[in-house]
């Protein structure tokens, strides 16, 4: 688990990273766009300076306008394309990183799932099923208990390996509501860790997208406020 925290961890400083060199290309972009502005002022001041004509003057102020905004979307274009390559690579390591997790997500859908790894084919884990395989309902609920109280949780994913044989009727505990007392928390903390880094990954793409387009994806960034939110 703490491999997954500290992965989360990882990929939140790089989506930071990121989304900070992304600000820093937005910012010289605001940049050149205020130098324009101030150069389509001054020739728009110089050619209207004797022009009285209303029509005249609109179509001056318009085509300066229309100037200005292909200056600013060609400078844009130059800059990502300049940046495409660093871009590609820092994202490359955080679609990397989204990956792994996407495989890893899989194996933590429950607390039952991850309780019963913990050991698994280790002699200490091999030593308790061994004494607890002829283990009755009574027996097993006090072996449960003990694992609960010494927070041991091999003897605990050997009580949950022999529950699962009991026929149903027999069982004194479900096995969610005791995988969930022995693990539950590192359980919830390893999925809001996976979706962290869901979220993270995500926040860059969009950063990414949003600056390659120069407007933001409204949808996308509610949908980050959502994640922010319930995460």
């Amino acid at each position: 688990m703490e491999d997954i925290l500290t992965t989360a961890d990882h990929a939140e400083q790089l989506s930071a990273s990121f989304a900070t060199r992304i600000m820093g290309f937005e910012k010289q972009v605001e940049a050149f766009e205020v130098k324009s502005i101030e150069h389509s002022t001054t020739n728009e001041y110089n050619q209207l300076s004797s022009e009285t004509d209303p029509g005249v003057r609109q179509i001056v102020k318009q085509a300066n306008r229309n100037a200005t905004k292909r200056e600013a979307r060609t400078y844009r274009r130059t800059l990502a394309e300049s940046s495409e390559g660093e871009r590609r690579e820092r994202l490359k390591a955080l679609l990397a990183i989204d990956a792994e997790a996407g495989k890893l997500a899989p194996l933590f859908e429950s607390p039952v799932q991850m309780l019963s790894r913990m050991g698994f084919g280790s002699p200490e884990r091999d030593r308790y099923q061994n004494q607890l395989r002829d283990a009755g309902p009574r027996e097993l609920q006090n072996h449960a208990d003990w694992a609960r109280y010494k927070g041991d949780r091999i003897l605990a994913a050997a009580v949950l390996s022999r529950l699962d044989t009991l026929p149903a009727t027999s069982r004194p505990f479900k096995a969610a509501d005791f995988a969930t007392s022995i693990i539950g928390e590192d359980f919830q903390a390893t999925r809001k860790a996976l979706e962290r880094i869901r979220v993270a990954v995500q926040r860059a793409v969009n950063a990414n997208r949003d600056f390659e387009r120069g407007r933001v994806d409204a949808t996308a960034k509610i949908s980050m406020g959502l994640a922010r939110r319930h995460g």
